[in-house]
């Protein structure tokens, strides 16, 4: 790289953003929370709430917890030499047991009888809107940084953004059953990873 070449990157760095992941994920979460309260409603239960909703709830922060993560590395103008899988495999881990144990206890009409009702179409479609609106929060957030791999970044901000709707969304759903969670949550989560992946990579270049 020629001397010129190197002061015309320098002088495009961004400044050190003031707003950091874990404050920016947190006031998404409190923010989502807050239009599910007003808008939607807390779910029936929640005064009393069952122990099957600390399961959900677990997994979902897990998994906000693991994009943060990601979020924060991917941000850097250098990419780490190693990333720790071991957040990523404790949710596997914590999926697997789940599921493991609802599928050997319960029978199998309990299990799919939450697919049937209205919350499942609903679930995918609010979690697809929360993590559309937290995607676009978080893209401009990532502007403000230098992140080495353009595609990871935008990877991990749909990760986070999709969870950060997905907690958000947790406090009205009243279906805690493990198989629904990891489908009706898990689909939206996939999708909005996936298509900010394709899509948020071109937003980033600074």
């Amino acid at each position: 790289m020629q001397t010129d070449e190197l002061i015309a990157l320098l002088a495009k760095t961004p400044r050190r953003p003031a707003l950091g992941w874990a404050r920016a994920l947190a006031g998404l979460v409190a923010a989502i929370m807050t239009v599910t309260v007003l808008v939607l409603g807390l779910r029936p239960d929640i005064a009393r709430p069952p122990a099957a909703m600390a399961y959900k709830s677990a997994l979902l922060v897990a998994v906000l917890a693991s994009a943060g993560l990601m979020l924060a590395r991917a941000a850097r103008p250098l990419a780490p030499r190693h990333a720790s899988r071991l957040p990523v495999l404790a949710v596997a881990a914590l999926i697997a047991v789940s599921l493991g144990w609802e599928w050997a206890s319960m029978p199998l009409s309990s299990i799919l009888r939450g697919f049937w009702m209205p919350n499942f179409p609903f679930c995918l479609g609010a979690v697809t809107l929360y993590g559309t609106a937290a995607g676009a929060a978080l893209t401009a957030l990532m502007r403000t940084y230098a992140p080495a791999d353009a595609k990871r970044a935008a990877t991990a901000i749909g990760l986070a953004a999709a969870a950060a709707g997905a907690v958000g969304y947790s406090i009205h759903c009243p279906i805690d059953s493990p198989t629904f969670v990891v489908v009706a949550y898990g689909l939206p989560i996939g999708w909005i990873t996936a298509i900010g992946r394709l899509v948020l990579a071109r937003r980033l270049t600074w």
